[in-house]
């Protein structure tokens, strides 16, 4: 949290990918309390507002609240370059033009970090060391909150931040093991939830199959009431864009407003598969802005070796310490994750890894997973040493890069 707010503070505003339009869409929300019309061009809220409305919605009400009179005015790009030769996005200065605008964009900074940021990272040490009692547990949860570019973003306005805790959230419901209607309806709901946050967390839903699949008694009517549950949160939305766009997914918004980010990628493409997974794996740990400056690449490399590790300890027979269910869970979230990704992936650009944030669940439980098979990971002192070192990494990255990155002077 401290590391969150101290990027939140200091970050410029809209230095942060697609931060402005983020901001512009809870800026239209508030200021015409109706979502906008994004078809026939020109769009009414450029960028954003294609996306789902439930994060937005909380910034519109915390601006009607603390900032009645902010509005949206487009900064002006840069065309200098700052830190490593790399371009800074936007030139928004502190003060001037900027001043009620920059203003309210740090304290709905704030906010989220407070009511989004902390009750899904609470959430998700309560789920990792329950499945992973001990120090798998505990590495896992330090890897994933600390990990430099979730710190990063977490101190900009971005709908990733509820789709990570109502993604949590969905996957905690699961691994309770919802008993009934009651409970699988509950479990429906926080995934349409997460879904009305951002559309990637609806692969989710596909650990939501796997467990009542493997439920015992298998009841037709537990698995209705989930897919009703999350259908009934999902369908107003989706009602919406059919009838306006005559689209439900609103797939046709995002190529009329942002025609430059269409990019049909060929599957039977080697280059673009090692493109795909490079760059995702990249900015899922180390891409910071606008995705122009990053970490050293022996950083980069020290995350594929941990995670090359976790993937080496689940080759080894047996030796994993999570249960049938959670495993099995895991593997299904991420891997219905993947595929909407994908999805998206391979008709836009560019790639980016905070697609996943959704999933950091089923991910920290297979990280954890992985290391349980290793002597080293049992050790007490294995999480302390490594929270310290990732800590260290995050402090020297905003004291050595992000502050001389934007305050040269």
């Amino acid at each position: 949290m401290a590391l969150a707010l101290a990027w939140g503070l200091v970050l410029p505003a809209f230095e942060s990918v697609d931060e402005q339009n983020h901001y512009r869409y809870m800026v239209f929300l508030k200021d015409h309390g109706r979502l906008p019309r994004q078809l026939p061009s020109p769009a009414e809220c450029t960028g954003e507002g294609h996306q789902p409305p439930l994060y937005y919605e909380f910034g519109a009400a915390a601006l009607k609240l603390g900032w009645p009179q902010a509005g949206f005015q487009d900064p002006p790009l840069r065309r200098d370059f700052a830190f490593d030769r790399q371009p800074a996005y936007f030139q928004a200065p502190m003060a001037g033009d900027f001043a009620g605008q920059n203003g309210a964009v740090h304290g709905l900074r704030i906010l989220q970090l407070f009511f989004l940021l902390l009750p899904g990272v609470l959430l998700l040490a309560h789920l990792l060391l329950r499945a992973l009692p001990g120090g798998p547990g505990k590495l896992a949860w330090a890897v994933l909150v600390l990990n430099p570019a979730f710190v990063g973003l977490a101190g900009a306005l971005n709908n990733d931040h509820a789709a990570f805790a109502l993604g949590t959230l969905a996957v905690a419901s699961l691994m309770a093991g919802p008993v009934g209607w009651l409970g699988w309806s509950a479990a429906g709901l926080a995934l349409g939830l997460a879904g009305l946050a951002k559309p990637t967390a609806l692969g989710l839903g596909l650990a939501g199959l796997w467990c009542w699949w493997r439920s015992r008694p298998r009841r037709a009517g537990d698995l209705a009431a989930y897919l009703a549950a999350a259908s009934l949160v999902m369908l107003p939305w989706c009602l919406r864009n059919e009838v306006l766009y005559h689209d439900w997914t609103a797939f046709s918004v995002i190529a009329a407003d942002c025609p430059q980010c269409l990019d049909p990628k060929p599957w039977a493409s080697a280059h673009w598969w090692a493109f795909w997974l490079s760059r995702s794996f990249e900015s899922f740990w180390s891409l910071f802005g606008w995705m122009s400056w990053r970490s050293p690449g022996a950083v980069t490399l020290c995350f594929l070796g941990l995670c090359a590790g976790a993937g080496l300890g689940w080759l080894r027979p047996g030796s994993s310490r999570l249960d049938a269910r959670a495993r099995g869970l895991a593997w299904a979230g991420v891997i219905g994750v993947a595929v909407v990704v994908l999805r998206h992936d391979m008709a836009l650009d560019p790639p980016a890894g905070r697609y996943f944030y959704p999933a950091l669940a089923p991910l920290g439980l297979l990280l954890g997973g992985g290391w349980s098979a290793w002597p080293w990971a049992r050790r007490p002192w294995a999480p302390w040493l490594l929270a310290g070192a990732m800590a260290w990494l995050d402090l020297w990255l905003f004291c050595c890069r992000l502050i001389p990155f934007y305050h040269p002077s």
